[in-house]
């Protein structure tokens, strides 16, 4: 696999210009497999690959499509689907926000 490391990273356009051909740019980095041990920016080119083929599935994948339309799509069917199974979905993103900090605090040392 090929991680994205810190020099590497695209200078990406802020998030309210930011759109789905910039997502696919950053996917496109993600080559194979992540390790378990992946750094923060190969963690985000794999979650911009998750996002690149659920534009592709869902028809949001025109080059200007804003990203957050993307990431709202995403983050609602992920919603709907811990509606239907059952699945605490705030108690999910909130466990999810604790991994992030963790992340985030870790790359501070």
């Amino acid at each position: 696999m090929h991680n994205i490391s810190s020099s590497e990273r695209l200078s990406l356009p802020a998030a309210e210009t930011m759109n789905f051909a910039d997502l696919a740019c950053l996917a496109e980095q993600v080559t194979a497999r992540q390790p378990f041990d992946a750094d923060i920016a190969s963690r985000a080119g794999a979650a911009a690959a998750a996002l690149t083929y659920f534009a592709r599935y869902t028809g949001l994948d025109t080059d200007c499509e804003p990203a957050e339309t993307v990431i709202v799509d995403f983050l609602a069917d992920l919603m709907d689907l811990c509606s239907e199974t059952g699945m605490p979905f705030c108690d999910l993103l909130l466990s999810a926000s604790h991994h992030y900090q963790a992340e985030q605090d870790e790359s501070r040392r």
